[in-house]
């Protein structure tokens, strides 16, 4: 059995750790594998392997430094790259210091691949943001171009969705956004015809909401980065039985042409609707089928655990 100590940089509240870590090693004994969390510094030296997953304190980095010299390994896994002076400084030193450094996409690996020799940066996909004791692994809902659409996100990423707020007047569907609220929210105010859901763990899974899609804008103009982003929500959108409606980004373009529905993705935030209104509920339907057999084959725990594992050999 190989003992990792795995620490995060939150909760399973937050998504990189929720789907880098905990949901990721869910199963982790039925291969071979111990996920021991909480360690103290000395406890964790019994381990075979240290995860970090995007976590940058002094601590950790001496903590990675002793397990290399004790001939232990260290992965480091991110799937952002950091902002503050402080949290760059650390990246660097623990980029040098461990023995794999994991990314969610093919494109944060190029990206960083100019910095940090190529081989030593593996790309290992986020795990399907659903709770794999649900007795319901995938939902099946009854789809219409007149049903409701969701977005989910962060406060501060808000503005990637909020100009198609004005291309709604006149249209049959209702607009969802989950996000965390405050008492007396002021984005309730700002916008009366917005139904705001504040964000729980699968969100996206509550049958009750009445909706037929998800919307998914990488914007570069909020986020500098979106252009390194997973597809992890339009991943978790078709598990919901939701049609995710894309921008053209490269992780998001990458997934709708493996599952050849090009139909589904907008250049502009303008053509949201009229991407919608394209598209049959028959082809829907059938979507929804092939594409929850193919993330199934492709991001579920089990089969990212395996080449979780594979660095170890």
């Amino acid at each position: 059995m190989i003992k990792i100590a795995a620490y995060t940089n939150g909760d399973i509240e937050v998504a990189s750790c929720r789907l880098r870590s905990f949901y990721l090693f869910k199963k982790a004994e039925e291969f071979g594998l111990e996920i021991l969390r909480n360690l103290s510094f000395k406890e964790s030296l019994s381990c075979n392997c240290l995860h970090l997953q995007k976590i940058y304190t002094p601590q950790f980095i001496l903590q990675a430094l002793l397990f290399r010299i004790l001939r232990k390994k260290v992965i480091f896994d991110i799937d952002d790259q950091p902002l503050l002076f402080k949290h760059k400084l650390a990246f660097f030193l623990l980029s040098f210091i461990s023995s794999h450094i994991t990314v969610d996409t093919i494109f944060r690996k190029k990206y960083l691949s100019q910095y940090i020799p190529s081989r030593k940066v593996k790309v290992i996909k986020d795990v399907i943001d659903i709770n794999s004791d649900r007795k319901k692994y995938f939902l099946k809902r009854r789809l219409s171009n007149s049903g409701g659409m969701l977005w989910i996100g962060h406060r501060d990423t808000l503005p990637s969705i909020e100009p198609f707020f004005n291309f709604l007047k006149g249209k049959e569907r209702k607009m969802f956004v989950s996000t965390s609220l405050l008492k007396d929210d002021v984005l309730i105010k700002r916008y009366p015809d917005i139904s705001f859901i504040d964000w729980k763990v699968d969100i996206s899974f509550d049958p009750d909401i009445n909706i037929s899609f998800m919307i998914l804008n990488h914007d570069k103009t909020v986020d500098s980065k979106a252009g390194y982003k997973s597809e992890n929500k339009m991943v978790t959108a078709i598990a919901s039985g939701l049609i995710p409606i894309v921008s053209a980004s490269p992780a998001y373009e990458e997934l709708a042409i493996k599952l050849d529905a090009n139909q589904i993705m907008f250049n502009e935030i303008n053509q949201i609707n009229r991407v919608i209104d394209s598209l049959e509920v028959s082809w829907m339907e059938d979507f929804i089928s092939k594409s929850q057999e193919y993330i199934l084959k492709n991001f579920s725990n089990t089969v990212l655990l395996k080449h979780f594992k594979s660095l170890f050999f």
